[in-house]
């Protein structure tokens, strides 16, 4: 009951408002330089113009352009880049009350590698699923009215989203760990943690979404110029700092009371 109470959504948020408080000011101008730096590259890599003419063209007739790829990879890897500094800034800031630099960019490429082996593996997992997934719902469509099975796809597609994010995320702070596990035992226990504690994360990532969509609604209506792109990208980043600092509290919470039940076992052991 009490590791169920440590766990809990409320106990993991008051301790990720604490931590983000007591160092507003380093997670803020981190936030505005990344979110200006993330800005000024994507809009010096990407033609934005020729990117929403080529959308146009994969809208009407299906066709993906090669320039449409290059911009969806560029901007995969700038994602993982960035996520990748903000999990190594937040280990730092976990340890220490100020910003190490040469601890910081040690940690990148790391957590770099096991976001891009995370994601693999996941490709590799999900395509046959996503196959059978496909076969089951043309059968579901000749039997079901047509809206009833959009809505079904439409559910089953957020509820696996959400589950994807959670385990991602969970994942993710395992490997920005000082002392991280190997990638597949840290796969499997990120796997079994979610499914025995999963209302917390769940309502982080839904909080995460309800606040990415109004974000986006906001930045949509003040118009496209560089200062509310680079604004509206600095609010992101710093929203991501909350978000993985959530799940950074809840490895920790969670890692120190596995850690106390396995000395209770080997105390009983002993006795």
């Amino acid at each position: 009951m009490d590791s169920q109470r440590n766990l809990s959504f409320t106990a993991i948020f008051q301790q990720t408002i604490n931590f983000i408080r007591n160092r507003f000011s380093l997670i803020a101008i981190s936030s505005i330089v990344l979110g200006l730096i993330n800005t000024l590259i994507i809009n010096c890599v990407i033609d934005l113009e020729r990117l929403l003419v080529d959308l146009e063209l994969f809208n009407q007739f299906g066709m993906v352009t090669n320039y449409v790829m290059q911009s969806l990879l560029v901007l995969y890897l700038v994602n993982v880049v960035l996520v990748s500094i903000i999990l190594s800034i937040i280990s730092n800031l976990s340890m220490s009350n100020k910003l190490n630099p040469s601890l910081i960019f040690s940690r990148i490429l790391s957590i770099c590698l096991n976001i891009l082996g995370f994601s693999v593996l996941y490709m590799l997992i999900c395509i046959p699923i996503v196959i059978v997934f496909l076969l089951v719902l043309s059968i579901i469509g000749l039997l079901l009215p047509q809206m009833v099975s959009l809505l079904l796809i439409l559910m089953i597609g957020c509820t696996a989203l959400v589950i994807y994010k959670s385990i991602f995320n969970y994942f993710l702070v395992s490997a920005a760990q000082p002392n991280s596990m190997p990638f597949f035992q840290r796969f499997s226990a990120c796997h079994k943690f979610f499914f025995q504690n999963w209302k917390a994360p769940v309502l982080m990532i839904l909080i995460s979404v309800i606040f990415t969509g109004i974000l986006s609604g906001i930045s949509s209506l003040l118009g496209k110029n560089i200062v509310i792109d680079v604004i509206s990208t600095s609010l992101a980043v710093f929203a991501d700092f909350f978000i993985f600092s959530f799940f950074y509290r809840l490895y920790s919470v969670n890692n120190s009371i596995e850690s106390t039940k396995l000395d209770d076992n080997d105390k009983l052991i002993i006795s």
